[in-house]
C-alpha cells in the first residue's frame, strides 16, 4: 500500500514538471527597471510565500533584501523587484508550504539588457541599427529613443534606426526606452559604411577582423592589407 501511495506521488511530480516544462511562461524585463511578479497560485491565501529554484534543486523561500518588496494582503500577494539584476533571473513561485505545486504555477524571470546591433546596406553608405534585448520585454516599450555622440536623435515605437554615414568620421549611436532614458544601451562606434563592407567599433583587446562577402566570411590571412572602398 505504501509502495503504491509513493508511485502515485512520483508520477504526480513527473506529470508537473512536463506541464511547466511543455508551456513555460516567463516574463522578461529590462536590467535596472523594476518589476511587479503577481502571484499565479490557483486559491492564495495570507500565509502565500514567494520561491525561487536553487542550484541544490529545491524551491527556497526569498529573503526579504534590500531591493525586494512584498506586498502579501487579503486582495494582493505582489512581489516587487527594484533595480532588477542579472542574478534576479530564475524560477519564481508563489505558494503556501506546499513548494511541489510550484511546478503548476511557476514561471522563469528572465532580465535583459539593451544592446544597439549594426547592419549593413548595400544601397549607398547607410547603416541600420536596432535596439535589441535579449527576450521580449513582457511590458511592451512605448517608445525608442535613439542617442547620436551622447545627443538626443530620434523618437519612434519601432526598434529600427537608418541613417546616412559619413565614412570621414566615426559616429557613436546608443539607445534607451522611453521611460527608462537611464538605462542606456552601450555605445557603438559606427566607423563607415560602404556597399560591400563596414566596420563598427567597441572596446577590444584583440584588433582581429573577419570580412564578409556576399554573407560569407572571405579566408585572409592576417598579414593582407585589405580596403574597404
Amino acid at each position: 500500500m505504501l509502495l503504491a501511495e509513493a508511485g502515485c506521488v512520483f508520477m504526480g511530480i513527473i506529470l508537473c514538471i512536463s506541464g511547466m516544462n511543455g508551456e513555460e511562461r516567463t516574463i522578461c524585463a529590462l536590467k535596472g527597471s523594476s518589476v511587479d511578479l503577481s502571484c499565479s497560485a490557483q486559491h492564495p491565501t495570507d500565509s502565500m510565500k514567494w520561491y525561487t529554484w536553487t542550484k541544490d534543486y529545491v524551491w527556497r523561500e526569498l529573503s526579504t533584501i534590500t531591493h525586494l518588496t512584498y506586498n502579501m494582503s487579503e486582495h494582493s500577494h505582489t512581489l516587487t523587484i527594484n533595480d532588477l539584476r542579472e542574478t534576479d533571473a530564475n524560477n519564481c513561485c508563489c505558494e503556501d508550504e506546499k513548494t511541489w505545486l510550484c511546478w503548476e504555477t511557476a514561471f522563469k524571470l528572465i532580465v535583459s539588457d539593451l544592446q544597439v546591433k549594426v547592419f549593413p546596406t548595400t544601397e549607398g553608405q547607410t547603416v541600420t541599427l536596432m535596439c535589441s534585448t535579449s527576450c521580449p520585454l513582457t511590458e511592451k516599450p512605448a517608445a525608442y529613443i535613439w542617442y547620436k555622440n551622447r545627443e538626443f536623435l530620434y523618437e519612434d515605437w519601432s526598434p529600427w534606426y537608418q541613417e546616412l554615414v559619413s565614412s570621414e568620421e566615426a559616429v557613436r549611436y546608443s539607445c534607451a526606452i522611453k521611460g527608462y532614458e537611464d538605462l542606456r544601451a552601450p555605445e557603438v562606434s559606427v566607423d563607415s559604411v560602404t556597399e560591400t563592407c563596414f566596420t563598427h567599433s567597441c572596446p577590444l583587446t584583440d584588433t582581429a577582423y573577419i570580412w564578409y562577402f556576399n554573407s560569407l566570411p572571405l579566408n585572409l590571412s592576417r598579414s593582407q592589407n585589405n580596403t574597404c572602398f
